[in-house]
């Protein structure tokens, strides 16, 4: 079976709130993540103009200061059917009591309360997803 034909985890990507608790609550599903547990790659799919998606690709970090690095994928001028990821932001596993989400931080957004589920997320969260 090829990857082509290897169904994905989707996993929700939202804008959340925290409560007084500190747990953060899902308020508006903002895209998705697509999972291919075979190769580990995390494709996230962000809607943010109506009409015209937006893909990411999580890639693991060694960094201290991030658990991922969110990447866009270009072609490489020099080299047909090549390409390069070049980060554009970061993802970092929460804490207690929000283990099971990624918050994630684009350059060009900054902080903007956006979280992705985990595959260890409560149920609740995947409810969020749609």
């Amino acid at each position: 079976m090829t990857t082509d034909q290897v169904k994905p985890t989707i996993l929700s990507v939202f804008r959340g709130e925290t409560n007084h608790k500190g747990k953060v609550i899902p308020k508006r599903r903002v895209g998705k993540c697509l999972f291919y547990e075979g190769s580990g790659n995390h494709v996230l799919h962000i809607d943010l103009l109506p009409n015209q998606g937006h893909t990411f690709f999580l890639k693991p970090s060694a960094a201290p200061d991030k658990d991922y690095a969110i990447c866009i994928k270009e072609p490489l001028k020099t080299e047909p059917g090549k390409h390069l990821f070049r980060e554009v932001g970061v993802a970092r596993l929460c804490d207690a009591p929000n283990e099971g989400l990624l918050y994630l931080e684009w350059d060009f957004f900054g902080p903007n309360s956006i979280y992705m589920q985990t595959l260890t997320a409560s149920p609740a969260l995947q409810k969020v997803s749609a």
